[in-house]
């Protein structure tokens, strides 16, 4: 499959706050992620490369050592193992995430 439409892929709703869409290839995946106000991203690691940008809304993220309030046009770089994690502002947020290799656990059961 070489074209998609986003609007048309399934949604995986995470918790009523947490909402995901996913597509990818063998070696990249693209995720597309809303989270409401007040929502906490856990600090947590994993082995693959992470690139974010922020769409919509504002999130205190923290990368390593690192804190910083992010809000639209601006994104993040994760290499492989790095602890992360965040809290959202008051307005909810849309992030598009990019990991390589692709998370096996983001994928759901068709």
């Amino acid at each position: 499959m070489s074209f998609f439409k986003w609007d048309e892929g399934p949604t995986d709703e995470l918790t009523p706050q947490v909402k995901r869409k996913v597509v990818h290839l063998e070696n990249v995946m693209l995720v597309y992620t809303e989270r409401e106000a007040g929502v906490e991203m856990p600090i947590h690691q994993h082995p693959h490369e992470q690139i974010g940008l922020v769409l919509q809304g504002k999130a205190e993220v923290i990368l390593g050592d690192e804190k910083r309030v992010i809000g639209p046009g601006e994104g993040y770089l994760i290499p492989p193992n790095m602890k992360h994690g965040g809290l959202v502002g008051e307005e909810p947020i849309v992030l598009l995430a990019v990991f390589s290799p692709i998370r096996d656990d983001f994928l759901t059961e068709e």
